[in-house]
Order: C-alpha cells, then structure tokens, then sequence
C-alpha cells in the first residue's frame, strides 16, 4: 500500500539531504512549502495519519520517523 503522504514527507526530506547554495535556499524553501500544503488538506492529511500497534511502546516507535519529519517541517517552514 503505497500512502502518498508518506511520499511527499520523502520528497521534502530528499530535497533537504541535497546540498544548495545560498542564492537556491528562497528556491528551496518555497518547493519545501508547496509540498507541505499538500499534506494537510482538510480531510485525510498528515495530521490524521498514525501506524497503530496494540502495544504503545511500540506504536511510538513506529510513528517516531514520521513524527520526527513533521518536526523538521514545521521548524524550517516557520523560522
């Protein structure tokens, strides 16, 4: 099952492990930020996106990657 959320957080998270020039970052940032937007629609977006597993400890573990890259998302996005 292929969830497109998950890809669009890969893309962000490829577009920042690339390396870029000063004069490239506005750039950057605004690709950052189109890709963002679309991963909080109304209805269905990343907000309401969780992996469950009836064991919590584990649960945390599974959604700490994807926790993490929302994280780093928001902090970039809202310097």
């Amino acid at each position: 099952m292929v969830i497109p959320q998950i890809n669009q957080v890969h893309c962000i998270l490829d577009l920042l492990d690339e390396s870029h020039d000063i004069e490239s970052e506005e750039k950057l940032l605004d690709q950052i930020r189109k890709i963002n937007d679309t991963l909080y629609p109304p209805r269905g977006g990343l907000d309401e996106f969780y992996i469950w597993s009836d064991d919590f400890h584990e649960r945390v573990k599974l959604n700490e990657p994807l926790d993490n890259a929302k994280d780093i998302t928001w902090k970039i996005l809202n310097k």
